[in-house]
């Protein structure tokens, strides 16, 4: 597990380190809620609907970033969630609790329909994540940034060590990325051998038990792999095309 911990870190600081020197050498235009990456688009699914709700128009790059960003998905899944996402460096433990993600999304895409502009864009814990990086990079320094990351941190810290892990429970961008992608190519799967003993469920950050996975629990896999080490039977396997990946 310590093992698997460490990969996600270095797959994370790597991502970052690579989008930082890209965004040096001015190979990335935007942020990662829009970037274009020469004729390649990438948007985020809930800035992208934001958008849309707020101003009733869709511009042709934001829809093609937005058709890029599903294709990803429908491969990878929530990969992203479990193995780049920079708040994924905030510390958590497994956690039992209320499933508020589906109600945060339709608050804030309500809200951007009322108000006109991507609400949650403003304060999106991992746009600001990616705001540090390219600042640093461009030799910018904003204090509100700094102290709208920093308390974030606090406050998904506090939420992961004694509530409910944000990733899987409460994260509006990341159950709208499971909810267009809810059966992946990339995905774990349980085998004939599953006893059912529940340790999958002890293991995994988002309290998915495999022996009864319906899709809403799909919806808050990251594939962060949690589960495998911890079946006894080694039934649980990560298959893509339904060929076994890792078992």
């Amino acid at each position: 597990m310590q093992l698997l911990d460490r990969v996600r870190t270095l797959s994370r600081l790597g991502f970052l380190s690579i989008l930082g020197w890209f965004k040096k050498l001015s190979l990335v235009q935007g942020i990662l809620a829009f970037a274009k990456i020469g004729f390649i688009c990438i948007a985020c699914p809930l800035g992208a609907l934001q958008v849309f709700i707020a101003s009733l128009f869709i511009g042709f790059e934001l829809a093609l970033g937005l058709l890029t960003t599903v294709l990803i998905l429908w491969i990878l899944g929530r990969a992203f969630c479990g193995w780049l996402c920079p708040i994924g460096f905030i510390p958590h433990k497994s956690s039992r609790s209320f499933y508020s993600a589906p109600f945060i999304a339709a608050v804030f895409l309500f809200g951007s329909f009322l108000l006109h502009l991507p609400l949650f864009c403003l304060i999106c814990p991992v746009g600001f994540s990616f705001k540090i990086i390219f600042f640093v990079i461009l030799g910018v320094f904003d204090p509100v940034v700094i102290a709208t990351l920093g308390f974030w941190t606090l406050i998904i810290y506090f939420l992961n060590r004694k509530y409910v892990y944000w990733c899987g429970y409460i994260c509006p961008v990341g159950f709208l990325q499971g909810l267009l992608a809810p059966k992946p190519l990339l995905r774990i799967e349980t085998g004939e051998n599953c006893v059912k003993c529940g340790r999958c469920a002890l293991a995994c950050p988002s309290g998915i038990n495999l022996a009864e996975i319906s899709w809403r629990d799909r919806l808050r896999c990251t594939l962060c792999l949690e589960c495998l080490n911890s079946c006894p039977t080694r039934s649980i396997k990560l298959v893509f095309l339904r060929k076994t990946v890792k078992s």
